[in-house]
């Protein structure tokens, strides 16, 4: 399941686990957006989260979010430092491999949906 791979991949670089946020698990999609305020549908099948906010910033990227949990519980998270609900990060931590973290499930989405095919382009770029 990428979504553990995604909370895996985070912990692995530095970051912590969410163990629990609200109005992430769901039967439908819901809205991702980057910083050009792009905005895709994505699966969202999850209660936990990555939280990469507390490395530093130069070994991360949160590529793109959204504001949707109104609670975040679990070990030593700061809610006061949680800017998104990151959806897709990718790691590049010096000395460990460059990890691309997508919280969703595009897996469970028609081949030809627009963040199936971003998510392939991202893949595509980063394999380069």
């Amino acid at each position: 399941m990428i979504t553990i791979l995604a909370q895996f991949l985070c912990v692995m670089n530095g970051g912590k686990l969410v163990q629990n946020i609200s109005d992430h698990a769901l039967f439908e999609t819901h809205p991702i957006y980057n910083n050009k305020n792009v905005c895709y549908e994505i699966t969202s099948t999850h209660h936990q989260m990555q939280y990469p906010f507390e490395m530093n910033e130069k070994d991360y990227d949160i590529l793109y979010w959204t504001h949707r949990s109104k609670s975040y519980g679990g070990d030593n998270i700061d809610r006061h430092l949680i800017s998104c609900d990151v959806e897709i990060a990718i790691y590049h931590k010096d000395g460990l491999p460059k990890c691309l973290a997508i919280q969703g499930h595009p897996e469970y989405m028609r081949h030809e949906s627009p963040v199936v095919m971003m998510i392939n382009d991202l893949v595509n770029n980063y394999v380069k």
